[in-house]
């Protein structure tokens, strides 16, 4: 539900991405038939990159563990919140174990904003990946 959640709070914004001249790309650790259909089913015009070995994902640091980041209490109420907005558990595709984030950077390779989830459904904030943004820009 969390990778239907995340995408869906970039989706009002993907303009004002594009028009601050940043280039959206979501990574999946699915096959690239997932990726079209995600792209699909959540109406992204972003591009979405397919790292199956997840080597995006360690370079970032991001987690991955099914313990303690997917079970800790903090995923009550991520879920929480996820079920409120309307987001439901699907099939899952990739791996169900590999924690996400967000990285901003600069033209010229300056990452200027990152951050890695602490946890299933720990997202973080537009209005900070935004701020980021404008910075970078």
């Amino acid at each position: 539900m969390f990778c239907r959640e995340h995408p869906a709070e970039f989706r009002p914004h993907q303009e004002e991405l594009k028009g601050l001249g940043a280039r959206l790309v979501f990574v999946s650790t699915g096959t690239p038939a997932m990726a079209r259909d995600f792209r699909e089913q959540q109406r992204v015009t972003a591009s979405i990159w397919v790292d199956r070995r997840r080597a995006t994902y360690r370079h970032l640091g991001f987690k991955r563990s099914p313990g303690s980041t997917l079970f800790s209490p903090a995923i009550l109420k991520h879920a929480w919140r996820a079920l409120r907005k309307g987001f439901r558990q699907g099939a899952t595709q990739g791996d169900p174990w590999q924690q996400g984030g967000v990285l901003v950077v600069r033209r010229g390779g300056e990452a200027v904003f990152c951050f890695a989830s602490a946890q299933a459904g720990d997202l973080a904030s537009m209005e900070d990946v935004l701020a980021a943004t404008r910075a970078a820009s």
